[in-house]
C-alpha cells in the first residue's frame, strides 16, 4: 500500500468534517458553493453529501425561486441542510455560580435545559451527581439515546482538551483528573471537555448573527478573566492550554494576591471575584451605604451586581 493510500481514510474523515462544518455554519447551501469554499472537487462533495443523506443527517431541497446562486448555469440550485432532529448534543458548563446543562439539536436550537447550584463534594461524588443530572435531562427530553452524539463540558481553568484532563481550576479536587474519560464511563457516550471561555468563543463564531473577521479575540469577565483567540476560524490554545488566560497577566508588581498564587494579576483587580471583594471592603468603610440594604444586612449575599445596583441609586460607596 502506498503512503497516499495509507492516509486515504484520514483524508476522507477530514473532508467529511470540513463539509459538515460548512453546512452547519452556512446552510442551507448548495454543493457547488461547498466545493468552492473548500476547494474540493464536485465528486468529493457528492460522495460525502450522499453518505450524509443516507445516514439521515442532511437533506436536499430546491432553493427558493428568488435565490440567485448558480442562476447563471440556467438551473435552480438545490440546497443542503442538516435534518434538525436527526441528532442531539448535550452541553454542560460548570462554574463557581452554577452547573448548567442543555440539549441542542443540529441547528443549535435548545430543546431542554436545567440549572443547578454549584457542586461541593468529593470528586467521585460530583462525577456521579453530574452523570445522574445528565441522564435525568436526557430522559426528560424524550430523545432516544441513540440520537445523542455526545457531551461537551466547559470548565474554567487550564484544560487539555485532547487529553481530556483538567490541569488547574477553581475546583481544586478536579485538578489533574481525566474528566472526559471518567464521565464517558458513567454515561457510555463520548465526552469532550474544553475551557469554558473557549467554548463560548466558539459558540459566538458558530451562532453569532453579526458579521465579524475570521480572526478575533473574545473577552469573558466572570469569576476570572479570559481572552480566547480565534485565528482564521481556528481556536488557538497553546501547548499547555494556557493561551487566552489573560487574567493571569501581572499588571502590578507585588500587587493584590491572586487565586493562582501570584501577586498583581489582572484577575485580582477586574474580575467578578475582585469586584465582590472590593464591594465588601467599601461596605466595611461605609456602614450607611445602600449596599447593606440591597443584601439585607448580610455581607455574604454580595454578588457582582451589588455595587452596580448601588451606583444606580447614587450611592457614593458604589462603583463610579
Amino acid at each position: 500500500m502506498t503512503a497516499r493510500g495509507t492516509n486515504l481514510p484520514r483524508v476522507k474523515k477530514q473532508n467529511e468534517a470540513l463539509i459538515k462544518e460548512i453546512i452547519y455554519k452556512y446552510g442551507p447551501i448548495s454543493r457547488g458553493k461547498i466545493a468552492e469554499m473548500l476547494s474540493l472537487t464536485p465528486p468529493t462533495i457528492t460522495t460525502n453529501v450522499t453518505s450524509l443523506i443516507e445516514r439521515g443527517l442532511v437533506y436536499e431541497f430546491p432553493a427558493d425561486a428568488s435565490d440567485v446562486e448558480e442562476r447563471s448555469l440556467g438551473r435552480r440550485p438545490v440546497k443542503i441542510d442538516f435534518v434538525q432532529d436527526a441528532r442531539y448534543a448535550i452541553g454542560v458548563e460548570l462554574n463557581p455560580y452554577q452547573t448548567a446543562i442543555c440539549m441542542l439539536d443540529l441547528h443549535g436550537n435548545e430543546k431542554i435545559s436545567v440549572k443547578y447550584p454549584p457542586m461541593n463534594g468529593e470528586y467521585v461524588e460530583e462525577m456521579d451527581a453530574l452523570a445522574q443530572s445528565i441522564d435525568k435531562l436526557i430522559a426528560g427530553s424524550g430523545v432516544d439515546m441513540e440520537k445523542i452524539l455526545g457531551v461537551g463540558v466547559g470548565l474554567p481553568g487550564f484544560v487539555e482538551a485532547k487529553a481530556g484532563v483538567l490541569r488547574e481550576s477553581f475546583k481544586t479536587n478536579w485538578n489533574n483528573k481525566n474528566i472526559a474519560r471518567d464521565l464517558t464511563r458513567r454515561l457510555e457516550v463520548p465526552v469532550l471537555i474544553e475551557n469554558n471561555a473557549r467554548i463560548r468563543a466558539a459558540g459566538e463564531e458558530m451562532f453569532g448573527k453579526t458579521l465579524r473577521p475570521d480572526s478575533f479575540a473574545y473577552y469573558l469577565i466572570s469569576y476570572g478573566i479570559a481572552c480566547p483567540l480565534l485565528v482564521k476560524n481556528r481556536m488557538i490554545t497553546g501547548e499547555n492550554a494556557s493561551t487566552g488566560e489573560a487574567g493571569h497577566m501581572v499588571i502590578f508588581a507585588d500587587g493584590e494576591q491572586c487565586t493562582c498564587g501570584r501577586k498583581g494579576c489582572w484577575e485580582a483587580y477586574s474580575s467578578a471575584t475582585a469586584l465582590i471583594r472590593q464591594t465588601k471592603e467599601a461596605m466595611g468603610k461605609n456602614l450607611d451605604s445602600a449596599m447593606w440594604t440591597l443584601v439585607d444586612g448580610d455581607i455574604n449575599k454580595v454578588d457582582g451586581r451589588t455595587a452596580f445596583n448601588a451606583m444606580r441609586k447614587n450611592d457614593p460607596a458604589g462603583i463610579k
